[in-house]
């Protein structure tokens, strides 16, 4: 008797092994994982700009240098200068036309420029920031008087490799 019970006991776990997988399995609606398609990486350019203070005794306020879409222009020759650019070329503060709705990345020098000094900047975009680019500074001998260059496309420049 004892050999018929140990003949059932492995019969009988098979048989709730077998029981418990098919239960397990309860229709036959396959589930499809899609995963999510993978984002292009963002291409990253890099722009350096050189400014040199050619002046004979007029020292510059620090530097900013912008990037903006391409229909925006930090000021417009006879028009009448934004706040952004009139608090800039009355006291050298940047912070304004650094946060213009317009301007997707700008960096400032470390400081003044004295006449005969030259600094570089570095500006890194993301490919689809690159539109024009701005330089703006405050003639500091004057007592409201900037000077820069005003949109520039730089999307079609040659890149260095």
């Amino acid at each position: 008797m004892k050999t018929t019970d140990i003949k059932l006991k492995p019969s009988l776990l098979a048989l709730f092994v077998v029981s418990t997988l098919l239960s397990g399995c309860g229709d036959d609606d396959e589930v499809v994982v899609t995963p999510e398609p993978t984002p292009p990486a963002v291409v990253m350019q890099t722009y350096t700009v050189t400014v040199t203070n050619l002046t004979a005794n007029q020292p510059m306020s620090p530097v900013i240098v912008a990037s903006h879409s391409a229909d925006a222009m930090l000021w417009q020759a006879g028009e009448t200068a934004s706040l952004a650019i009139e608090k800039m070329a009355e006291g050298g503060d940047t912070a304004d036309i650094a946060a213009l709705e317009a301007v997707t990345n700008s960096v400032n020098g470390a400081g003044m420029l004295m006449p005969g000094m030259t600094e570089t900047l570095t500006l890194t975009l993301a490919e689809a920031d690159v539109a024009n680019l701005s330089l703006v500074t405050m003639l500091v001998n004057t007592n409201d008087a900037f000077t820069g260059v005003n949109g520039v496309n730089i999307a079609e420049m040659d890149v260095d490799i």
